[in-house]
């Protein structure tokens, strides 16, 4: 399970920690935060992914998706006021945490990181970095959260049942350097997970049995805890950054003069800390590579609510039509070269569902546009001479079928946030984008989050939690629901076992249909009188 929180950013001072799954639905009024949200994970994921400490960027990439743009446009007006010109944004990512803190000038595109945090939520360590001081600080206090390590046990062994499923039904050669990958990163997390249920059993062991006098899991002579400060030179790659701290620690503090330069008072507790970092080194290594490893195994797509363009031609240089850079990226990874495959029949499934037609094709003029026909019922049409709702519906279709084609290819963790995908889409068809995300989540392991005002929508993902027991033991519901009031935080829609959600939400959502109809049963009944 993932989450993020933040302080201080656009309308909230306080953004309490959201957990979002499988399937996360996020709805409210306009202007109650759910974009905030959706921002916030769009710049700290461009911040991670960039691997460096140098700024947090508003620009790049992210200045359209965000549109943010400046420091000031970020930071929450009340934080200005009491002079609290910073933000923090802290984001759990797998068996990590990360914590960045923030300020800068308020025309500027790049905010100065202050501070930088990682937690190892799995070993306990935490390393943190702070690029004004070149300072590193490395801190192992095992972390005591039963929860958050059942939490990680849960997504390790989802990982494992998804590379065991992939490896079974691989057509790659065995031989393969791709092939031999797939078997050594499972080996990994098999290792990852016996370490932690060792862990979780040692856990319970200490806090369910009395240890008599003189017992001691721990040596008293020595302890695995240090906390110990090093600095670095004027560099801004993460990894870089902590090499240079642990060799200046290990080649440097480490030494008996070091330590007898200190004054007295301390010299027993800096030459513990060193010892026990001496012998957890290479834990700390395997730790930082680990967090290498999540970061660069996760990926995450932004499907804004672009408005289709119908378009006779989709020209491949037209950045601000998404259907034509949707179908551009479809012929680039050659969806349409194999039919066999699993996102060619994801797209020609719900073309059909969604009353699109029974397939298309995608005819490249000068190298310079496509010509998109869809084939129905024995006839061909331009996708330009359908209405709004099946190019709408043709645009998202085809964007997740692109998604679905790059994470079997790829072998990354695909997160997808998606803005009103009911843009232009009947009732009917709003309600089986339910069905639509429940497939992508439930097939392909990619995960949503979904900014929507359909309720339609919702209550679909409320009929398909009851007909598949998702709220019955053993099976996990993947939906996540959390609703956004107009003042105040977000907080979270309970799924019952028989679809009854529980809080309701706030007015304007499910009560709007039943309130226009009593409106109309009390007008009928004055002029009836």
């Amino acid at each position: 399970m993932n989450s993020i929180s933040f302080q201080n950013f656009r309308r909230f001072i306080n953004f309490p920690t959201l957990e979002y799954g499988g399937i996360t639905m996020l709805v409210g009024k306009n202007n109650s935060g759910k974009s905030t949200m959706v921002k916030a994970l769009l710049l700290i994921h461009d911040f991670l992914k960039s691997k460096s400490i140098e700024s947090f960027t508003f620009g790049n990439s992210v200045i359209e998706d965000a549109n943010i743009v400046t420091f000031k446009r970020a930071l929450n007006n009340s934080a200005k006021i009491n002079k609290e010109e910073y933000i923090i944004f802290t984001n759990r990512i797998g068996q990590f945490e990360v914590d960045v803190l923030i300020t800068g000038e308020d025309d500027k595109t790049n905010a100065e990181i202050i501070k930088f945090v990682i937690r190892d939520l799995f070993n306990g360590f935490q390393f943190v970095i702070e690029p004004k001081k070149s300072s590193v600080i490395f801190i192992n206090k095992p972390i005591d959260n039963s929860r958050d390590e059942e939490s990680i046990l849960t997504n390790i062994e989802s990982k494992i049942a998804e590379l065991t499923e992939i490896i079974e039904h691989s057509e790659l050669k065995k031989s393969s350097k791709e092939y031999i990958e797939l078997i050594d990163t499972r080996s990994m997390f098999i290792k990852k997970k016996d370490e932690l249920l060792k862990r979780l059993d040692i856990c319970e062991t200490s806090d369910s049995e009395e240890v008599e006098d003189g017992d001691s899991i721990i040596d008293e002579d020595f302890s695995n805890d240090f906390i110990l400060a090093s600095f670095f030179s004027n560099v801004k790659d993460l990894n870089k950054i902590l090499d240079e701290a642990i060799v200046e620690i290990i080649n440097n503090q480490y030494k008996p003069e070091f330590i007898k330069s200190q004054e007295k008072t301390l010299v027993s507790t800096i030459f513990a800390d060193l010892r026990a970092f001496y012998h957890a080194e290479k834990k700390v290594r395997d730790a930082i590579k680990a967090y290498n490893q999540t970061i660069d195994n996760l990926a995450l797509v932004y499907l804004g609510a672009n408005p289709a363009k119908q378009s006779a031609l989709f020209a491949i240089r037209d950045k601000n039509n998404a259907l034509a850079q949707a179908i551009h990226e479809y012929k680039q990874l050659n969806i349409d070269k194999d039919k066999g495959k699993d996102a060619y029949k994801f797209i020609e499934k719900w073309m059909k569902l969604f009353e699109v037609g029974d397939s298309f094709t995608a005819e490249l003029h000068a190298g310079e546009a496509y010509e998109v026909l869809v084939s129905d019922k024995n006839s061909q049409i331009a996708l330009a001479d359908k209405g709004m709702g099946s190019i709408q519906a043709m645009l998202l279709i085809v964007r997740l079928g692109c998604i679905i084609a790059k994470a079997q290819k790829f072998k990354k963790d695909y997160t997808v946030l998606i803005e009103e995908p009911e843009l232009n889409l009947h009732p009917k068809l709003q309600s089986l984008l339910s069905e639509l995300f429940y497939e992508v989540y439930d097939k392909y392991n990619i995960k949503l989050i979904i900014e929507t005002h359909s309720e339609y929508l919702t209550r679909k993902s409320q009929v398909i939690v009851a007909e598949n027991d998702l709220e019955v033991s053993p099976n996990i519901n993947p939906f996540n629901l959390f609703y956004f009031p107009e003042e105040g935080n977000p907080y979270k829609i309970g799924y019952n076992s028989d679809g009854s959600i529980s809080p309701n939400f706030g007015s304007g959502f499910y009560d709007e249909a039943s309130l226009r109809t009593l409106e109309l049963m009390k007008i009928k009944r004055q002029r009836n009188n």
